[in-house]
Formats: C-alpha cells, structure tokens, sequence
C-alpha cells in the first residue's frame, strides 16, 4: 500500500515537473517569437534602410511651366545678349573702342551665362524644398557635398573595394582600413562596417519604405509631411553621401545597432576622438541638426583627406561650414 502510494506520489511529481517545463518551453516559444518579430519589423529595416515598396519620382521632376517659363526666359536673354553684342560691335567699329573694351564685354557675357545655367539648376521637392544637382567630377572628390541642398542626379560612376562585405570607394579603403586596424590595436575594441556605397536607385526605395512607415505609425499624415519626417533619418535619393562611396557606418562587433547609445561604446569614442588623423569626419554631430538637418549619428564618418578632418574636427564644425554652404540660397 505505502509502495503505491509513493509511485503515485512519483507520478504526481513528474506529471507537475512536465507541466512546469512545457510551460516555460511555450514562454520561450513566445518570447522568440516576439523578439523575431522585433528584429524584422523594427531593428532590421532601421538597420538595412528596409525594403522598398515603390520608388520616388517625385522630387526629381519638375513642373512643366517652370521649365516652359525658363526657356522663355533663356530665348529672351539670348536675343537681348545678340542685339547687345550686335550694338557693341557697331559701335567699335563706327568709334574705333580698344581691345580691352571688347574683352571686358566678353567676360561680363560669360558670367551672365554661367549665372543662367546656376539658376536653371535649382528645383524643388514634394515639399517645396528648393535644392540643386551638382556634378560630382567638379572640383576635389574629397569636399564633394551631398546633403539636401545639393544632391546627386543620377548613380556615381566610381571604382568601388570590399571591406567587412560592405564597398566604398577604392580611393579611401587604405585610409579605412588604417585607421580600424589602429583602433583595435591593443584593445578589446571590434569595428564592424555596417553600411558602405549605396547607389542613388538603391536610396529611393529605402527612402520610399521608411516614408510608408512613417505614415502607418501616424495614419494622419500626409506624404509631404512623412517625406519630411523620414528625411531626418534616411537621406533623400541623391542626398545620401552614401551614394558618394566616401561614407561608412561603423558599429561595434558587439554593438550593431545604429542607435544614439551607440557613442558610450569604446568604438565610438576612439573614432571620435581619432578619425580626423585618417582623414574621417563625424559627419552628423550633436547640436548641429539645424546645419546638416539629419539627426545625430555618432556612427557615421565621412572621408574629406586629413587637412580638411583636422580643420572640421578641431573646430567643431559641419562639412557644410567648412565648405561655406549651409544654405543653398545663400
């Protein structure tokens, strides 16, 4: 009889042990699930920039009466350039005028010609955000700026070089490379390239992804007002340095998540701290939203060549005051 009883008593205690651990498996079960679902729905696409649901056309077309009202305005200045230049020649060859006098209308002409084309250049997004394409084969590769007064039309025709799977542009990987091996040197610390190159179609559609999730956190926006929320934390198409080649977002290998926390790692300290010897930049600093009107980024560093890094980074300033642009009308 005792025999019995304790075999049922047994039973009694494995039958509960079984339960207590089907449960706790069901609850690991759920807590999976769920930080599955976290990791894909909010921390990759915030990562990675998403995926793309339909790409901007948008901003990069512009208003047929604009274009109408400009060449109107460049026939009419052409005429009044030939009769003004049809006078001058009239008058130097009725009063004999000097050499210099018709080179000093010359170059008056040109610059009035380069002013046009200047003007011809401006246009607006969906929000009614005046901006202009540049040529990036202008002046030094290493001060292209790219932001969203001055952004890039079409893809960058660049020789690209792999590193941590990412690719930047061929020009900076020794630099790169440097300055992440100093790092670790003698030191727990562990880089990880999140995010290199990117191409301008590339940027549209995780632009056009984080717009979408903009507006279904808040379904009463508007797309003018979610493209412009997402624009402080994806770059417009075009207005993204990562489609220059010359940016990189660098995490640590123990921290991947692009997140302000991210500066009190040891990784974002040094290269704060360092980067300029490289000739890198903390391109989106703390205070300075209102200049680069992207938030503060402490992951990412932009290569401008070390006299122009030292220059910014002893100084505290932006890219955009060093270079004198922080307004594109100014």
């Amino acid at each position: 009889m005792a025999k019995k009883k304790r075999r049922s008593s047994a039973r009694k205690k494995r039958r509960a042990m079984l339960l207590r651990r089907a449960i706790l498996f069901i609850l690991a079960v759920l807590l999976m699930l769920v930080f599955l679902s976290w990791y894909l729905l909010e921390y990759l696409p915030n990562r990675n920039g998403g995926g793309a649901e339909s790409s901007i056309t948008q901003e990069y077309s512009q208003p047929e009466s604009s274009e109408e009202e400009s060449s109107e305005e460049e026939l009419s200045e052409e005429e009044s350039s030939e009769e003004e230049s049809s006078q001058e020649e009239e008058s130097y060859y009725e009063e004999e005028s000097s050499y210099e006098e018709e080179s000093s209308y010359e170059e008056e002409s040109s610059m009035e010609e380069s002013s046009e084309e200047e003007e011809s250049s401006h246009t607006e997004d969906v929000t009614g955000h005046g901006f202009m394409y540049i040529d990036p084969n202008e002046g030094d590769w290493r001060l292209i700026l790219v932001n969203k007064n001055y952004r890039l039309a079409e893809n960058m025709e660049i020789e690209t070089r792999t590193i941590h799977g990412e690719e930047v542009d061929a020009r900076i990987y020794d630099s790169l490379v440097q300055m992440l091996e100093d790092g670790e040197r003698d030191s727990d610390r562990e880089f990880l390239i999140c995010s290199g190159y990117r191409s301008v179609d590339l940027q549209k559609e995780l632009f056009e992804n984080k717009i979408w999730r903009v507006m279904a956190a808040d379904p009463d926006l508007s797309y003018e007002e979610a493209y412009e929320i997402a624009s402080t934390e994806v770059a417009i198409p075009g207005a993204s340095e990562h489609n220059t080649g010359l940016t990189v977002d660098i995490c640590a290998v123990d921290f991947q998540m692009l997140i302000e926390e991210y500066e009190e790692t040891s990784e974002a300290q040094w290269l704060k701290e360092n980067c300029y010897k490289y000739g890198f930049i903390l391109r989106y600093p703390k205070g300075k939203e209102d200049i680069t009107q992207i938030i503060y980024e402490p992951w990412h560093f932009r290569y401008v060549g070390v006299e122009a890094a030292t220059e910014i980074m002893t100084q505290g300033i932006t890219l955009e005051e060093y270079l004198g642009k922080v307004d594109v009308d100014e």
